[in-house]
């Protein structure tokens, strides 16, 4: 489904960076509230297509997990547009990834390999460049952001984020992908907590996911 890929551009680029420039990576466990709008262009087509994507991330680096649950807004060519809910639990440490939901009044679970080299390790990549600094708000309120561009697997990125605590605010993307559509995305972190405590049942799959076998 496209809106998993739309998902994927997101969190691959969540990762953070210190004051002066230096790397550096969020806590092993965090909560991400954000909004990303991507809109591509696929090869040889003049019919572009706009995704709006609302969501929650939980991420547990140490027990490999990430939990997605949001609404992604599809819209093609400015004529036919869709809403779905979803929710994806994403399980590194067995190599499975479940979407799960209701469509049309069923339940689905659709489970799928995935690479446990693929989860995100929340830290920029080192081969990305320090380009400045600069002070969000005024006063007691402001806070300093620090910005990176880098490019990787030909999208060019642009991220931004807090000097203290490593906390994302913004990113933005733009290239050509693997099978010649052009994209442009950018992402804002609406909420985000650092050393997130989650509940024994956070990243528990329903009875849908276990009937189709996991």
């Amino acid at each position: 489904m496209f809106f998993l890929k739309t998902v994927l551009i997101c969190v691959v680029m969540i990762g953070m960076v210190r004051c002066s420039g230096e790397h550096c990576c969020t806590s092993s466990q965090f909560e991400a509230k954000m909004k990303v709008e991507t809109a591509s262009l696929p090869h040889g087509s003049s019919t572009p297509t706009v995704d709006i994507n609302t969501f929650l991330l939980e991420y547990d680096r140490d027990m490999k997990m990430e939990k997605i649950t949001g609404t992604i807004y599809k819209d093609v060519g400015g004529v036919n547009e869709t809403a779905h809910n979803y929710t994806v639990v994403n399980d590194y440490g067995n190599g499975k990834s479940y979407n799960f939901g209701v469509y049309a009044g069923t339940k689905y679970c659709e489970i799928t390999q995935t690479d446990p080299k693929d989860m995100m390790k929340g830290c920029i990549p080192s081969s990305y460049n320090f380009t400045g600094s600069f002070t969000l708000g005024s006063g007691s309120n402001s806070v300093q952001i620090n910005s990176f561009d880098g490019i990787e697997d030909n999208m060019h990125w642009s991220m931004q984020a807090t000097v203290h605590e490593c906390t994302p605010v913004a990113y933005s993307g733009y290239g050509m992908k693997k099978d010649g559509s052009n994209v442009r995305t950018s992402g804002y972190f609406v909420d985000f907590v650092q050393n997130a405590t989650f509940s024994a049942g956070t990243f528990a799959l329903p009875d849908s996911c276990k009937k189709t076998g996991n």
